[in-house]
């Protein structure tokens, strides 16, 4: 992968167009019959949406919860432990 490639992990919760732009750009070069592909298609923009959706659902969840990390979230509601543990 170059440096200029972006990776599916990147791309997991990403709410940047630009970059959804470019990882569809290596993909379609890499896989050239996808954009004529239904399912491939609806599979796409699905992720693109539900990456938003992800990102915005964790933000207000970890303000809620008063942390700013997932860990600190993990401790202080699923685990239950107090920060100064």
């Amino acid at each position: 992968m170059s440096e200029d490639e972006i990776s599916e992990l990147e791309i997991v919760g990403n709410v940047d167009a630009v970059a959804w732009t470019k990882f569809w750009m290596q993909t379609i070069k890499k896989n050239p019959g996808i954009p004529y592909d239904e399912g491939a298609m609806i599979g796409w923009f699905a992720n693109a949406i539900q990456s938003g959706v992800n990102h915005t659902e964790t933000k207000y969840m970890l303000r809620d919860a008063g942390v700013s990390t997932m860990s600190e979230y993990v401790n202080k509601v699923l685990l239950g432990k107090d920060q100064s543990e």
